[in-house]
Order: structure tokens, then sequence, then C-alpha cells
């Protein structure tokens, strides 16, 4: 289960996708990853998505911000 998971988030995962924003969030949340959260490769994954989100956030600003 573990592996099928890492698998699942390694190849269909697109860091770059516009959806980038919940999917760090989600990640960084849910609790259907803590199984897998000590996992290098998963801390791994999770650095991309935290970068992504810090670029996405830099060019477009806070989310909440836009909603205000």
């Amino acid at each position: 289960m573990k592996e099928d998971l890492i698998t699942i988030l390694q190849e269909h995962f697109d860091p770059i996708s516009g959806s980038a924003w919940n999917r760090y969030f989600s990640l960084v949340n849910s609790p259907k990853y803590d199984i897998i959260r000590s996992d290098h490769r998963f801390q791994k994954i999770l650095a991309q998505r935290k970068e992504q989100y810090e670029k996405n956030l830099a060019k477009y600003g806070d989310i909440e911000e836009l909603l205000n």
C-alpha cells in the first residue's frame, strides 16, 4: 500500500500544474498520507510541491488576498 501511494504521487502528480496550490496543502495536512510521511521519497515530493507553491505565491500572491 505504501509503495502504491508513493508511486501514484511520483507518477501522477504534476507539480507544475495549476492545482499545485491545493496539492501541497493536501500533502501537508491530509491524514491519508500519515503512513508515508516519514518516507524519504514522500519528503522529496513534499519539498517539490512546496517549492512550486512558493513560486506560485511569489508570482501570484496569496490566494486569500485575491479573494478579498
